[in-house]
């Protein structure tokens, strides 16, 4: 993505991660490498070093289920020792975008479960969260960015 980019999106209050529906199986593995991709950039950017470049702290990226929000929220913390302190908060939206060149409620059903799915195995291997199907459904969004389809749903959850 460029160190660039990544810096200035980490400016951001919501990070949401766009998939192209009309990809299908490479748009859903998209997903899996811009989330490693953030993360290494993070663990980067926020690590310590001492003079000879050890790292000094440990920088820990959490994908972590809010109940109560209905959201996924991506978790940055340092862990000097035994404290662990958050130093970052995201909110994460899953969008499946060109609902427009598929046009078709079953297929993008069948696509949404199986993004979700990899989702979910995402999050457990990295930070051994357990996301819900609830919270998912909550933080994906089907839109068509041509003919506005969802669009206002999405706006809507951002609010």
């Amino acid at each position: 993505m460029g160190n660039e980019f990544l810096r200035h999106i980490l400016k951001s209050k919501v990070l949401a991660f766009v998939v192209d529906a009309s990809r299908y199986e490479a748009g859903m593995s998209d997903i899996t490498i811009l989330m490693d991709e953030l993360i290494s950039y993070i663990k980067k950017r926020f690590g310590a070093t001492d003079y000879i470049g050890d790292d000094t702290k440990e920088i820990i990226v959490d994908i972590v289920p809010d109940d109560v929000n209905e959201t996924i929220k991506l978790v940055v913390s340092t862990n000097q020792g035994k404290v662990k302190t958050p130093v970052m908060t995201k909110i994460l939206h899953i969008v499946i975008n060109k609902y427009d060149l598929i046009n078709d409620d079953e297929i993008v059903n069948e696509y949404k479960h199986a993004l979700r799915e990899i989702i979910k195995k995402y999050a457990k291997k990295q930070s051994k969260a357990k996301l819900t199907d609830n919270i998912l459904l909550h933080t994906t969004f089907v839109i068509s960015a041509a003919t506005h389809h969802g669009m206002d749903a999405w706006m809507h959850s951002l609010a």
